[in-house]
């Protein structure tokens, strides 16, 4: 609607268009950068070169490291009796496999949170797998490298003999799983912070529910 002018006269409207000027100068721009935008877009596909590597290197790890479990027990009945050393061995090449298979699988974790991250947030992966951000992912691989430490301390204890400290590489192997637990304290602090709204925010919501309930 026109307004008046001091003497009563109406104002005269702008001319049609010029509030819109600047949507329409900006318009142009957008058509010309889309190519970019959807090349940005789409560039999340590049992560399936990594997904299928890391699938390829998990695959591998862990198919290498069962037909080295059937070796070892296939040479374990053809080395004769049993004995107390020959126990010792087979101890620390069983726990020396049981990282191979972890670290195969922490890499076939790291696949699919990231096939789940860019490309198909619906994989129909157990619920313990499914991750919605890297925040996420990071506490699972967390978790699996704190024992794959573990397992691979284990060996230095099972063959050690005394006459060597070990005690330099268990002080390495708990600083590492010390930095790790710090790293996850912290994050589910953050995680738990977010979660929480704001005290104003907090105060709103209730009163709001409460004059709903009434």
């Amino acid at each position: 609607m026109a307004g008046s002018g001091g003497d009563g006269a109406p104002l005269p409207l702008p001319p049609a268009g010029a509030l819109s000027g600047r949507s329409d100068a900006v318009k142009p721009a957008a058509r010309q950068y889309g190519w970019v935008v959807r090349l940005l877009a789409g560039s999340r596909i590049v992560i399936v070169v990594g997904v299928l590597g890391l699938l390829a290197a998990a695959t591998t790890l862990i198919v290498y490291a069962a037909l080295v479990v059937g070796r070892t027990v296939l040479d374990l009945f053809v080395a004769g009796a049993p004995s107390p050393d020959g126990a010792k061995r087979l101890t620390i090449a069983f726990v020396e496999l049981t990282d191979a298979f972890l670290l195969g699988a922490v890499l076939l974790i790291v696949a699919l949170g990231l096939y789940e991250l860019f490309i198909d947030p619906n994989l129909p992966v157990p619920p313990w797998l499914r991750v919605s951000d890297l925040d996420e992912l990071k506490g699972k691989l967390v978790g699996v490298l704190v024992v794959l430490l573990g397992v691979t301390f284990l060996p230095y204890v099972v063959d050690w003999d005394g006459r060597e400290s070990i005690l330099h590489i268990g002080l390495a192997v708990a600083a590492v799983i010390s930095a790790f637990a710090v790293q996850a304290l912290v994050g589910k602090r953050d995680g738990g912070d977010d979660m929480v709204p704001p005290r104003d925010e907090a105060t709103t919501l209730e009163a709001g529910t409460r004059g709903g309930r009434s």
